[in-house]
Order: C-alpha cells, then structure tokens, then sequence
C-alpha cells in the first residue's frame, strides 16, 4: 500500500472515531424517574416546568449560588431543584425549565438551566381587548 493510502484511513478511522464519540456523548431528555435509574453521578437532561412558584428559595445574603425549587417534568414527576447558581431574572415567569445535572437522593443537582420565558413581544393591544371581553 501507498503512503498516500495509509494516512488516508487513519484520518477517515479518526474521523469516525470522533463521530461515534459525539453520538454516544449525545444526550436525550429524560422524565425525573428515569434519572432516577441511571448509574450514580452520571449528568442528564430534564424538562419540565416550575411546579410551585412559593417554594423558590433563593436567599443572595446567605448563599448567593444556590436557588432551591420544585420541577414537574413532562411525567408529572415533582422534585426538589438545587440549582448552583444564582436565580435568572423573571425565573417565576419561566414556562419551560430545562435542567441538567444529576439526581443525588431524592433531589436534582441542576449544573445548568435554560429558562424559556413568554414572549416579550406580545401585542399588548391584544391582550387589553381579551382582558375587555
């Protein structure tokens, strides 16, 4: 065989190697009790939504990196949130939550979060005239 060819698979053997590693790396969403199942410390995605606005804990003067909360995910599974990082603005307006983390007990230990809010751009002469109604 030609040098040529030799190098040829390596990159193309590289190449895949690096292909397989990103789809087995490749994260899919999961309800709070299939969390629950997965070997200890290994970090998954949930989604779902704040479950009871009252019960958000986030007390800057004591611990400005913890926000504490309660998920209802898409199941109806609720559970205990400790997210280690400060409460994002208009966290209580959230519609959607999606954490990633792992389960530590009977609680999630979220790493991250991504907040879907509601629209800003909502016409407000839309939402007067249904208020009129």
């Amino acid at each position: 065989m030609k040098k040529m060819h030799i190098i040829a698979i390596v990159i193309i053997a590289l190449a895949l190697a690096g292909i397989l590693a990103m789809i087995s790396d490749a994260d899919t969403y999961k309800s709070f009790k299939q969390a629950q199942e997965l070997p200890e410390g290994k970090t998954t995605t949930v989604i779902g939504e704040l479950y009871d606005i009252d019960k958000i804990v986030y007390q800057p003067d004591v611990n400005p990196n913890l926000t504490t909360f309660f998920v209802k995910d898409k199941e109806g599974t609720v559970m205990k949130v400790n997210y280690f990082e400060p409460k994002p603005m208009d966290f209580e307006r959230s519609e959607e939550v999606t954490i990633t983390g792992k389960v530590v007990g009977d609680e999630f230990h979220a790493e991250r979060m991504l907040v879907k809010c509601p629209s800003k751009y909502i016409d407000e002469s839309v939402s007067e005239v249904a208020q009129a109604e």
